[in-house]
C-alpha cells in the first residue's frame, strides 16, 4: 500500500463545507478536496481530458490524516471498539478519541476490542490514541503534546469600490501550523503504474502551488514524501468494510441494503467554485470511519446539469468525488 506524506512548509486553512466561518478550519483534508486539487493541477502537466479525468479518475484516494514521524493515525471506526470499565468512569475520555495509531487501528480491523483496563492506550490532545511504546518517541511526554497549533489572525474586509475597510469588518482567520515531523498523509490505489508516475509528478506541482485557502500568498504548500513500505495487516475474511474517505453511494447500492446494520455519520459538503463567486450546491456524504456490511463503491456526483453549468457560464461540469476508499475489517468481539 502506498502512502503519501505531506510535510507542510506553510500554514494550512481548509474549509470545504463552504461555511465562510473563517475562525474554524478542518484539521485534515477530505478525499474530495484532495482529489479535486490533484485533478486541477493535472491539466498543467498532461494532455489527458480533464472532463474524463474528473468523471472517472484512474486512482482512488483516502482522506489525508495526521501523522507524526513514523506514526500514522487513522479515523476511529463508528462501531464499538473499546471494552470500557463497567462503572462508566472513563466514558467521557473514551468518547473524545478520534484517531487511532496504526497498531490500534489494525487491532480493531482484526475484530479485537481494545480493553481499556488491561491495555489502556496513551492519549495526547485528548483525541489521539497510541500504544505506550509509540508514545516514547513523542518529544513531550504529556497530554499537552500537539501535532498542530491553530492560530487565529485578525483580518478586515475591504470594500473594493471604495478601497476602504467596511464598518464592523474585522474577523479572524484560523490557520493550522504543523510541528516538525508532523503533517498529513493519504493512501492511494491506482489502475496502473503509469497513473502512479503521473500522480507523483502532479503532487510535486500541487505542493508548490499549495492546497486550501490563500494559495496566492504562499499558504498550504508542502513537500511530498512517498512511503512504499507501509503495510497494513488486514483480515482475509472480512465481515465489514470501513471507509477512509468520504463516500456517496449510488441508488443501486442503497437498494441492495447498504444501510442494513451500518454505522455511519453524515457530513454536508459545500464550498466555492474556483475562480467564481458561486457556491457549490450542498451534498451529503458518509464520513470517514463509517462501517458497512457490503463493500462501498461510490460515485462521482455532478452538482449541476449540463444546461445549468452552461447557463452559469462555467467551462466544465462541477463534480464532487464520492468514491469510497475502504478497508476490510472483522466484526468487533
Amino acid at each position: 500500500m502506498i502512502a503519501y506524506k505531506l510535510n507542510f512548509t506553510a500554514p494550512l486553512h481548509v474549509d470545504s463545507q463552504g461555511t465562510s466561518f473563517y475562525e474554524k478550519a478542518d484539521e485534515f483534508v477530505h478525499s474530495d478536496t484532495l482529489t479535486a486539487a490533484i485533478i486541477s493541477c493535472w491539466r498543467y502537466l498532461y494532455d489527458d481530458s480533464v472532463d474524463e479525468l474528473a468523471a472517472h479518475p484512474p486512482f482512488t484516494l483516502s482522506s489525508a490524516f495526521p501523522y507524526y514521524s513514523d506514526i500514522y493515525f487513522f479515523p476511529r471506526p463508528l462501531v464499538d471498539i473499546f471494552h470500557e470499565p463497567e462503572d462508566g468512569s472513563e466514558s467521557k475520555t473514551i468518547k473524545k478519541i478520534k484517531w487511532l495509531s496504526q497498531p490500534l487501528f489494525e487491532q480493531v480491523l482484526s475484530g479485537t476490542l481494545i480493553d481499556w483496563n488491561k491495555e489502556r492506550p496513551e492519549l495526547f490532545a485528548e483525541t489521539f490514541a497510541l500504544l505506550r511504546d509509540e508514545a516514547e518517541c513523542l518529544e513531550e511526554k504529556s497530554k499537552s503534546f500537539r501535532l498542530m497549533t491553530v492560530l487565529e489572525r485578525p483580518r478586515i474586509a475591504v470594500n473594493r469600490i471604495k478601497d476602504s475597510a467596511e464598518e464592523g469588518s474585522l474577523f479572524y482567520f484560523a490557520e493550522h501550523y504543523f510541528r516538525e515531523e508532523a503533517g498529513l498523509f493519504f493512501l492511494a490505489e491506482f489502475k496502473n503504474g503509469t497513473t502512479r508516475k503521473k500522480l507523483d509528478a502532479v503532487l510535486q506541482l500541487l505542493g508548490d502551488q499549495g492546497i486550501g485557502a490563500d494559495r496566492s500568498v504562499g499558504k498550504g504548500t508542502f513537500i511530498v514524501e512517498v512511503d512504499d513500505l507501509l503495510e497494513l495487516e488486514l483480515p482475509n475474511d472480512p465481515e465489514l468494510w470501513i471507509t477512509l474517505s468520504l463516500y456517496n453511494p449510488d441508488r443501486g447500492e442503497v437498494k441492495n441494503g447498504l444501510l442494513n446494520e451500518a454505522a455511519y455519520d453524515l457530513t454536508t459538503r459545500g464550498g466555492w467554485i474556483s475562480g467564481t463567486s458561486l457556491k457549490k450546491p450542498p451534498i451529503k456524504m458518509f464520513t470517514e470511519g463509517s462501517v458497512f456490511k457490503q463493500k462501498p463503491e461510490g460515485r462521482t456526483v455532478g452538482l449541476f446539469s449540463e444546461q445549468q453549468w452552461k447557463l452559469l457560464g462555467l467551462k466544465n461540469p462541477i463534480l464532487r468525488h464520492g468514491r469510497a476508499f475502504c478497508l476490510p475489517m472483522k466484526g468487533p468481539k
